[in-house]
């Protein structure tokens, strides 16, 4: 590791760290149900320094990793892949990552160079986990490379798996590779598990990790651009700073700890999240979380069907069925059946659907005192509305989607609509009435 520092001191000076921790208001669609946030951090880390150590060899078992192998050949560098969390490395969170066929992985595009250089070095991959930077070719007898995300929130843990991998120079059997590299959520910890790392004539390889500048770097001693070899060996990579971070409903009582938490709120209210590290930075932040909107209630009307939420996007069902277009806050139903609307709130994250509504269709009243509808059926779209009083007339296509509203007068209103052939039905109401009458264009 290559770094340089200079000190000039002018005058005494006092630092106190910074460090934000956040999280957004959101909503949970029912009382109990699993909801997953991230908290927001800022400088809380200091992975830009690790510890390294020996562990215990401990690999995961083949038998655990259910994915499939990758299709990676030689010299070949595939991804980008999920993490399947927040990993921080070198003080920059990364949720992809990238494979390289010559033992190694990153967090960002990189080429698949085959010889090792002494690191840190610029050209070198950058963001990097070099757990054997050498020249391997998995695409030759029967090895294979997987990686998979195992356990649970907040203990997740990557692991990608290097499986029998043949040296490009001396071939396979007793000159193969075989380890893995395991990336610890919250924690942030790197492992390293070597089954066998054999040595191949005169190639040097590096063991160690590098930032996303290529200024610094941690290798283990003497593997660094040299030869080596290892059997059942292990390597942990712990940075020094990892912040703790907690997670309170509205009433104080702690639910879970890690950036990310995985809660299953019952009431709406504000929670809180907190952050600390051991540098003695604080934060915290309170966000809002709504649990279970109203299911919503179908109102009968005369002829029209009616949602008592207001504010919602919403769908129509017949007979357990969607319909087509139905997806405004009232519905005239056109036949017989058991009726219901869903609504879903406007981040369209929680649709909650109401209770059926038997409906009987009986047909629409075709006249009624004060109100006149002509010409019906009318052959261009030109209607004339006769009233006796002021009266607000909504327009809706056969589907019950709403076309157009009009405060209109009394005496007769001609309207030039435009409208395609086919079924209309129009409301009309006022203080005293709410009337239905059907209008055909043809």
């Amino acid at each position: 590791m290559k770094r340089h520092l200079f000190f000039i001191m002018i005058f005494p000076l006092i630092v106190k760290c910074q460090c934000f921790v956040s999280s957004v208001d959101t909503f949970s669609c029912s009382t109990g149900d699993l909801l997953i946030l991230d908290a927001d951090v800022s400088g809380a880390f200091d992975t830009e320094n690790y510890t390294i150590s020996n562990i215990p060899f401990m690999p995961v078992s083949e038998g655990s990793l259910k994915s499939f192998p990758l299709l990676i050949e030689d010299d070949q560098t595939l991804g980008p892949f999920p993490i399947g969390f927040n990993f921080n490395f070198f003080n920059q969170q990364y949720t992809e990552f990238y494979i390289c066929s010559n033992g190694f992985v990153s967090f960002l595009p990189v080429g698949s160079p085959y010889n090792s250089v002494n690191l840190p070095d610029a050209n070198a991959p950058k963001a990097s986990i070099f757990v054997s930077w050498e020249d391997w070719n998995p695409s030759s007898g029967q090895g294979t490379i997987k990686y998979e995300t195992l356990g649970v929130i907040p203990n997740r843990f990557l692991v990608i798996s290097y499986d029998s991998i043949n040296s490009y120079n001396c071939g396979g059997g007793s000159q193969a590779g075989d380890w893995q590299i395991i990336l610890k959520e919250n924690s942030n910890e790197i492992e390293f598990h070597i089954g066998q790392k054999p040595l191949c004539n005169t190639i040097n390889s590096v063991q160690g990790i590098q930032d996303h500048n290529g200024l610094n770097s941690y290798t283990i001693p003497g593997r660094n651009d040299t030869t080596w070899t290892s059997y059942n060996e292990a390597f942990l990579f712990s940075p020094n700073i990892v912040p703790e971070i907690n997670w309170y409903d509205p009433n104080g009582t702690f639910l879970t700890s890690g950036i990310t938490a995985q809660l299953f709120p019952v009431e709406s209210g504000d929670y809180t999240v907190e952050l600390s590290n051991s540098s003695g930075c604080f934060s915290t932040d309170t966000f809002h979380v709504q649990v279970s909107y109203p299911s919503p209630t179908i109102i009968q009307n005369g002829a029209v069907l009616l949602c008592n939420e207001a504010g919602y996007s919403y769908q129509w069902f017949l007979n357990g069925i969607a319909i087509d277009s139905a997806i405004s806050q009232f519905y005239i139903p056109i036949e017989s059946g058991s009726y219901q609307v869903s609504t879903t709130d406007f981040n369209n994250y929680c649709e909650v659907i109401s209770d059926s509504l038997l409906y009987n269709f009986v047909g629409v009243e075709e006249q009624h005192a004060g109100i006149k509808i002509f010409p019906n059926p009318s052959s261009d779209a030109t209607l004339n509305i006769e009233l006796s009083s002021e009266t607000v007339v909504n327009i809706y296509n056969a589907r019950g989607l709403l076309l157009n509203t009009k405060k209109i007068q009394s005496g007769i209103n001609r309207f030039d609509l435009k409208y395609n052939k086919g079924i209309y039905y129009l409301t009309f109401s006022n203080d005293e009435n709410f009337i239905t009458k059907k209008w055909i264009v043809f």
